[in-house]
């Protein structure tokens, strides 16, 4: 659970570095939004690969994306409740305020975390590259 809170702390941390200078930055809200949103792509690729690669069925991509930005929602109702509502943000802020202050590391954390948080998506793209090359059909 350490490395899930530390990731959230960074990108968190990374949200609220920017609110300082734009007030109109809800570091918390984006925050739980970008984990609700990887969630739903995390969905998509396992979904995509057990159609495509597993199964060898086509399916319909349109209901596809509509059931995952449902889902998206629903992560983001349940990672409301798990962190804001609770406040459990401000405990994993003050969890790592001080290992952030003294990491020499912490701006490639960070990318780290992004780059976490972004890879379903990364995934998505390789993946339809690959379907233009003619490498899956």
């Amino acid at each position: 659970m350490d490395k899930i809170e530390y990731l959230f702390f960074n990108i968190y941390n990374w949200y609220y570095q920017m609110s300082l200078s734009r007030p109109k930055i809800n570091p918390s809200g984006q925050t739980v939004f970008l984990f609700s949103a990887s969630l739903g792509g995390w969905c998509i690729v396992f979904w995509d690969f057990l159609m495509q690669v597993i199964l060898h069925q086509n399916y319909n991509r349109r209901n596809a994306e509509i059931i995952t930005l449902a889902l998206v929602f629903i992560f983001y109702y349940i990672f409301d409740r798990l962190f804001i509502d609770n406040s459990k943000y401000l405990e994993i802020y003050n969890k790592f305020k001080e290992y952030s202050r003294l990491n020499v590391k912490r701006k490639r954390d960070t990318a780290l975390s992004f780059l976490i948080i972004f890879m379903p998506y990364l995934l998505i793209i390789v993946y339809g590259l690959l379907l233009l090359l003619g490498i899956f059909s």
